[in-house]
C-alpha cells in the first residue's frame, strides 16, 4: 500500500495525471493505481478518494464519515512513508 501510495504521489507533485500516456502523461497509471489502493483499503467504489480527500470537505453528515475514514487512511499512509523513508 506505501509503495503505491508514495507512486500515486510522485506522479501527482508532476501534475502527469492530467495528461495520458499518449501525450507524456502518466493518468492511465494513476488511475490503475489509485484503484488498487482504494480495494487495498476496503474502500468503496463510491467513497472518498484518499489522493483528494484533503482537496474536499464533507458536503452533509452522510459524508461524513466517509470523509473522516478517507483522511485517517491517508494520514496513516503519509506517516507509514516517512517512517520508510527514516
Amino acid at each position: 500500500m506505501v509503495a503505491l501510495w508514495k507512486r500515486g504521489q510522485e506522479i501527482l507533485a508532476t501534475k502527469a495525471e492530467q495528461k495520458w500516456e499518449e501525450e507524456g502523461g502518466r493518468r492511465r497509471e494513476f488511475l490503475d493505481l489509485a484503484v488498487e489502493l482504494h480495494e487495498l483499503l476496503d474502500r468503496r467504489p463510491w467513497e472518498v478518494d484518499v489522493f483528494y480527500v484533503d482537496a474536499m470537505k464533507p458536503s452533509d453528515d452522510q459524508d461524513q464519515g466517509d470523509w473522516v475514514g478517507a483522511a485517517a487512511a491517508r494520514r496513516a499512509l503519509v506517516a507509514a512513508l516517512q517512517q520508510q523513508s527514516g
